[in-house]
């Protein structure tokens, strides 16, 4: 009980629409919406994958999100953090994400989002890869994840030379 407390808190509060992105495509499928299905740019050696999105309930009952597959990966797993009884931040396994009536889920950096372990294909930024979501009411559908361009090694940049980039 002590786990699944926090866990529910953190997904609580993931329950936010997501405003630092566009919705991007937009997947519907009965009552569930999914929107801006994106990954950063992983390192080329990077084994593993985070996929964040936004999934809208427009029905009048809950759905849970109840598995997430892609083609070239283990399959997916659902992860949220959790406050320990010590007060350090954790992460933990999830076995499903439920979506209440009328509810928009925001799986984002820092809150709950969708693993995949034993990556076997490279992605670049720009890229773009199927991913079949298993919602308990709405079904099973495919939805296209954007690989978003990695801008983090450019806010450290700062301050070095940069020639090949400025060539002409």
């Amino acid at each position: 009980m002590k786990t699944i407390l926090p866990v529910l808190g953190m997904l609580a509060l993931t329950a936010l629409p997501a405003v630092a992105h566009h919705d991007g495509d937009i997947f519907r499928s009965a009552d569930i919406r999914v929107s801006h299905a994106h990954t950063d740019e992983p390192s080329p050696t990077a084994h593993a994958i985070e996929v964040y999105l936004t999934i809208d309930n427009t029905g009048e009952e809950v759905d849970r999100l109840t598995a997430a597959s892609v083609s070239f990966a283990d399959p997916g797993v659902f992860q949220a953090h959790v406050i320990g009884a010590d007060g350090t931040l954790g992460v933990t396994d999830v076995s499903a994400i439920a979506i209440e009536p009328g509810q928009s889920v925001s799986l984002a950096p820092g809150g709950a989002r969708i693993v995949f372990f034993d990556v076997k294909r490279t992605l670049d930024g720009g890229d773009h890869f199927h991913m079949t979501l298993t919602f308990e009411r709405a079904g099973t559908f495919e939805v296209e994840v954007d690989v978003e361009h990695d801008h983090h090694d450019e806010e450290h940049d700062h301050g070095h030379d940069h020639d090949e980039e400025t060539a002409s």
